[in-house]
């Protein structure tokens, strides 16, 4: 998938303690579960939305609001042997992510598969719909880590420790 980052401290792995940060970045937060790490970043922005049509049904005037979320930081946190502790992880497709990426991949298959005027032609279609789709994911999945999400939850990372080769 993507690089895997290895980040080093010197304080044991109890004895670390991650502080939810709004910036103008956005909010960054930590989950810790046992010696499981998750760090995620969440943007909200507001903007003149004017008068836009919203959902179809009616109006709005005003400010919009709109939300991000960025693939989340998942590692472990482990002690290093000297006292100190070694954080180990990647970014990760967001769960809603890959269920948007998955429900595409099975709408391209079907749509190939039922619209074709042929059995065989259908076989092949669906195929190569799947073989294209599943190309893009792969570059998705491996640049998960040049996004400025990705960036921010670095810098936070980078503040906590001190980043080392793997």
């Amino acid at each position: 998938m993507g690089k895997v980052y290895h980040f080093r401290s010197h304080l044991p792995p109890d004895g670390l303690v991650f502080h939810e940060r709004w910036a103008e970045g956005g909010r960054i937060r930590v989950r810790r579960k046992g010696d499981r790490i998750t760090v995620t970043r969440t943007v909200k922005t507001r903007g003149e939305g004017g008068v836009r049509r919203t959902g179809g049904v009616g109006w709005a005037y005003g400010t919009r609001t709109e939300w991000q979320w960025n693939n989340p930081f998942c590692g472990r946190l482990c002690p290093d042997g000297r006292g100190g502790s070694v954080l180990t992880g990647r970014f990760r497709v967001h769960p809603a992510g890959g269920l948007l990426m998955a429900a595409v991949l099975l709408w391209l298959v079907c749509s190939a598969a039922f619209w074709s005027p042929r059995g065989g032609e259908r076989l092949v279609a669906a195929a190569a719909a799947a073989a294209v789709w599943l190309t893009l994911a792969v570059r998705i999945c491996r640049n998960l880590d040049t996004s400025a999400g990705a960036e921010e939850i670095l810098r936070y990372l980078r503040e906590h420790f001190e980043e080392i080769e793997g």
